[in-house]
């Protein structure tokens, strides 16, 4: 419905607030219809004055008087609407904040936080970086084993305490709970949350339940899954079902009863709890990757992820119904708690596979129209929603006076169909004002450089390490490319040096593309018998700076330094027999060098981490001897011995190949890791 309006004029007609006074830049948007989105009318022909990120007037276009030296945008015949959220993100490179604001987000809230993305967040508030304004919560807390390597595992109730207070310290304004938390663990971070004023939000971990997580009055439930398996009747059996957790739950859903989804309902009302679909996450993890890799979004994923996307198998067709059923069942969920008053949240869940950062908010928008909300409703969930959840209602997700100029401005009204929000004129985001053409620009670069990192184009021969220093003379140095399935992702180089007391010195440099954008040198020495006595960490990981060292005094494991804003002090004891370690090719392959003969070998480690977050890790890695071979290297004939290496760590095992010469030198390195098979080759 449009409406005339001179409510929101009041005392800004005629002139700008403080005029007399020296003033930043206004941007003006003219005669354009305002989508306030706290209720669901049109204020029609409009002039809305943003100044710094700020917006000061909005009234009749025929009133309103715009300074001489305004920018002045046209909004004839145009549709000004808030900024979109995405409430359920998960950040790893600047390049994916592109793709956000080029999507119309202009807000985030990731959901698995490090320094990194404190360092993320304070650079976007400071105005360094061109970003969404992100809030993000704390470290992802599993059970054991964990479902994610490089979460924080906790087993006991003191464990839990401890790390709930260490993320209060450390900034994070929420903790993330996950699937495989003991319920004694689950009660003692509720419980220490509330004491130091932190949030819970995530997954309905499986032994607590949905009654419970409810009675604990968790802020949010991420996903929905809790109640797939909660509706279920009681002859729903999971541990009959054989397969992975969407196997098990699509088989839940087989067993939907909806007079038990009504209770469910009425209990999540009353705990005030929010509820973030992310229905996208569901329809693109099952749907066909051969589709999915020609929509014209794939250009833009990051190389190492699409990587890990095209290991993804094709649903077999005899799924289908199965899939389809599930789906059915989550439209019933949306549109129940909707219907009883019950808040959501618009997120995807970003980037679980096929789900494209960005351009996945508008698949959600569309599941949850296509479950049964009107257009205004679906926006309301990822613009006034969140400000509410958040308890910014004054700061962003409308478009009215004071508020942060987050705005959208289209071409068609998004309250007739919310795939009008994909026809931009531009993005604002506080106060930047980012025209079409300069965001399809942005995305164009992205696609280029995505397109030059195929190795075939990019071989690893280009100069990685051209603001490098130099490696040190050592009786030893070899480079090594590093691909990911098709793709050149980085590189890494090394030297050995041999000491006159007998240790060794192994000085490491990795050199990594975007979007992990990394260079760092590692510089790690071992005794006579080739364990690590103590290692140093310098350089940056996605311009997160870190300068760590880590020394071993018998039994007891010192590690200090910075990792972005954290300032680490930790000892740890090390008990006989466990190793020092951190993260590099190089040196897992002279570690085998020092240490492998002609039977297995499992070595205890504790894994100094710098990737995707500073932790200390604990690794178990069993060796054995495999195939010798005579390999033509660089032009040369050499001997070489393959061992077959698996890494375990946090309930999961990787398994590798490495390749060593008759010297003990690195000649290859092939994991198998989640995200696809990585390649290390010497080439020089």
């Amino acid at each position: 419905m449009m409406r005339h309006t001179l409510a929101a004029f009041c005392m800004f007609a005629i002139t700008l607030p403080g005029a007399a006074a020296t003033q930043a830049e206004v941007i003006a948007i003219v005669d354009v219809n305002v989508v306030p989105m706290d209720d669901d009318t049109i204020d029609a022909n409009q002039t809305v004055l943003i100044r710094d990120d700020t917006i000061v007037a909005i009234g009749p276009a025929d009133l309103i008087r715009v300074p001489a030296d305004a920018q002045r945008i046209d909004g004839t015949g145009r549709y000004l609407m808030p900024g979109l959220a995405d409430m359920h993100v998960h950040l790893f490179s600047e390049d994916e904040f592109t793709l956000l604001l080029a999507n119309g987000i202009t807000t985030v809230r990731n959901m698995w936080g490090s320094a990194m993305h404190l360092d993320f967040q304070r650079r976007i508030d400071a105005g360094e970086l061109r970003a969404p304004t992100m809030y993000t919560v704390g470290a992802l807390v599993d059970g054991n084993p964990p479902i994610w390597p490089n979460s924080t595992m906790l087993e006991f109730p003191e464990q839990a305490r401890a790390h709930v207070r260490q993320q209060a310290e450390e900034g994070f304004p929420a903790i993330k709970v996950y699937n495989r938390l003991e319920p004694d663990v689950y009660e003692t971070i509720v419980e220490t949350a509330a004491e130091v004023g932190l949030e819970v939000v995530g997954h309905v971990p499986n032994k607590v339940g949905l009654a419970r997580v409810l009675e604990c009055r968790q802020r949010t439930i991420e996903h929905l899954q809790g109640y797939v398996f909660a509706s279920a009747t009681r002859d729903f059996d999971p541990s009959k079902v054989e397969g992975t957790f969407f196997t098990i739950e699509f088989a839940a859903a087989q067993y939907f009863d909806e007079k038990r989804l009504d209770a469910l309902v009425t209990e999540t009302l009353r705990a005030g709890t929010w509820n973030c679909p992310t229905l996208v996450v569901f329809q693109q993890t099952t749907s066909d990757p051969a589709v999915e890799r020609e929509r014209p979004a794939a250009r833009y994923v990051a190389p190492s992820t699409l990587t890990w996307w095209n290991t993804m198998q094709a649903v077999s067709p005899d799924r289908q119904p199965d899939i389809d059923a599930h789906q059915r069942v989550l439209f019933q969920i949306v549109k129940a708690l909707h219907e009883a008053g019950c808040p959501l949240l618009l997120g995807t869940d970003m980037p679980n596979p096929w789900v494209v950062p960005g351009f996945a908010i508008h698949q959600e928008l569309d599941l949850l129209v296509r479950a049964g909300l009107t257009p205004y409703e679906a926006l309301r969930t990822g613009t006034i929603n969140p400000a509410q959840y958040l308890e910014q209602e004054a700061t962003f997700g409308t478009v009215h006076v004071g508020r942060r100029a987050d705005l959208l401005l289209l071409e068609s009204n998004p309250l007739d169909d919310v795939a009008h929000v994909q026809d931009r004129v531009g993005v604002m985001v506080r106060g930047d004002w980012i025209s079409e053409s300069e965001l399809q620009s942005n995305l164009a670069d992205i696609a280029d450089r995505y397109t030059a990192q195929q190795v075939d184009d990019n071989p690893a021969a280009d100069d990685l390490f051209a603001d490098v220093n130099p490696l040190p003379q050592g009786e030893y140095t070899g480079r090594y490319s590093i691909t990911l399935g098709t793709f050149d992702i980085g590189a890494e180089r090394y030297c050995v040096q041999r000491n006159d007391d007998g240790s060794s010195t192994v000085t490491v440099q990795l050199a990594y593309r975007p979007p992990f954008a990394t260079q760092i040198e590692i510089q790690q020495t071992c005794d006579a018998n080739g364990s690590v006595t103590d290692l140093t960490i310098r350089g940056a990981l996605n311009q997160n700076e870190m300068d760590l060292t880590a020394t071993r005094n018998d039994a007891t494991l010192t590690v200090s330094g910075t990792y972005g804003a954290q300032t680490i002090a930790e000892e740890r004891t090390l008990a006989d027999g466990v190793e020092l370690a951190t993260l590099s090719y190089a040196l897992d392959a002279y570690r085998l060098s020092t240490t492998a003969d002609a039977a297995p070998t499992t070595v205890q480690q504790l894994v100094v981490s710098y990737f995707p977050q500073f932790a200390i890790l604990d690794a178990t890695v069993t060796s054995s001897p495999g195939e010798t071979a005579t390999l033509d290297l660089l032009g040369e004939t050499i001997d070489a011995q393959t061992y077959n290496v698996q890494t375990q760590m946090f309930g999961s095992a990787t398994p590798s190949t490495v390749v060593l010469d008759q010297l003990g030198r690195m000649v290859g390195y092939r994991m198998n890791g989640p995200q696809g098979t990585f390649i290390v080759e010497r080439v020089e």
